[in-house]
């Protein structure tokens, strides 16, 4: 699938890579209560080339646009969780390189919707929390993280197979310390914006080409999941803090009262939309959307918690989750001649 939107800039000597990466459609269809419940995300990622005198590139980058739209749900949606993962083609398993929960405002919240319907990519998302550049990088000379370096003794809840697994990871502006990176470079970690909390897929070595007038090209895949998330108390208590919304309640009031006028303040959800603390459910985290079937029977061990697993398992049968792959392949060519006029004529192509 091509896509104009695809750049490519040299950097100094060397090169950098960036791809707008935006398709393929992945439809999740279940039967609710109600009627077909669907989901739907379009993503894409297009080739990129480009020529330098060295062959080699400093970075490859990405700065996805994410859409979705939902209909038919029987609970309200209120978050959407997204999660980027990358590999070389060549490489066994994919790397989660970017997570993400980013909060519907309250004139998108219900059982029918749409995310990013603007279609702005993630750069711009972040833009306004962030300084500096928020796409993310793929590759590039600090490679991909060695997780096992990572001390995660200080972050509580989490190790290093509930970080990669995604059922506890802490906040992201916990992983700005060197004490917990030591040596290690988690290059989409955005703490400002409490999203990111990974590194690099690979280092910039495979894509680079040695030969004089020769061109490399390496494949790169890219597996975007998402999980449809219904909206908790502590979320609606931010919200009402800000003074764009006033839902009626006080922070005195009880975690009932606050839910029951939350929910008559917002068009889109019911009170029993809204989560918050039970046994079943201490931190009163959001649950997935359409946790139990039809029989009222809960589907997940921890809906509160899904793995990166679980949600890529269960994604051909749940219309709360979606989980679809998408590659693209960069050719570098190795530019037979002098540096200086290999870095004039490729400062900008497009």
């Amino acid at each position: 699938m091509s896509d104009d939107s695809l750049n490519l800039k040299r950097r100094g000597v060397l090169g950098g890579i960036t791809a707008l990466a935006v398709g393929g459609v992945g439809l999740g269809a279940l039967s609710s209560t109600a009627s077909a419940a669907e989901s739907e995300l379009s993503v894409s990622a297009s080739n990129v080339a480009g020529s330098f005198d060295k062959g080699t590139i400093s970075n490859l980058t990405i700065d996805p646009v994410i859409k979705l739209n939902w209909t038919g749900f029987d609970d309200a949606a209120g978050k959407i969780f997204i999660l980027i993962e990358a590999k070389l083609a060549s490489d066994e398993k994919f790397k989660p390189i970017y997570r993400a929960t980013p909060y519907l405002d309250t004139d998108s919240m219900g059982t029918n919707g749409s995310y990013n319907g603007s279609g702005a990519p993630l750069s711009t998302i972040l833009e306004e929390k962030i300084e500096g550049d928020g796409t993310l990088t793929l590759a590039d000379e600090d490679g991909a993280p060695n997780y096992d370096d990572l001390d995660f003794s200080n972050i509580g809840g989490v190790d290093k197979t509930t970080f990669l697994s995604g059922t506890s990871v802490g906040s992201a502006d916990e992983y700005t310390s060197s004490d917990v990176l030591g040596d290690e470079v988690l290059q989409n970690n955005f703490a400002d914006a409490d999203a990111g909390y990974y590194g690099a897929a690979a280092g910039t070595e495979p894509f680079n080409e040695d030969t004089g007038g020769e061109t490399t090209e390496t494949t790169v895949k890219i597996r975007y999941t998402v999980e449809f998330q219904r909206p908790n108390l502590s979320q609606l208590e931010y919200y009402n803090t800000l003074d764009e919304y006033d839902f009626g309640f006080t922070a005195e009031d009880d975690d009932e009262t606050k839910r029951e006028k939350a929910a008559e303040a917002i068009s889109g959800i019911e009170e029993s939309d809204i989560d918050i603390a039970t046994d079943d459910n201490k931190q009163g985290n959001s649950r997935i959307i359409m946790a139990e079937d039809d029989e009222d029977v809960t589907i997940f061990d921890t809906p509160s918690g899904l793995s990166y697993t679980e949600m890529r398992d269960n994604s051909s049968s749940h219309p709360g989750l979606i989980s679809e792959t998408t590659d693209f392949t960069v050719s570098v060519k190795n530019i037979e001649g002098s540096s200086e006029s290999g870095v004039e004529s490729n400062t900008n192509v497009e």
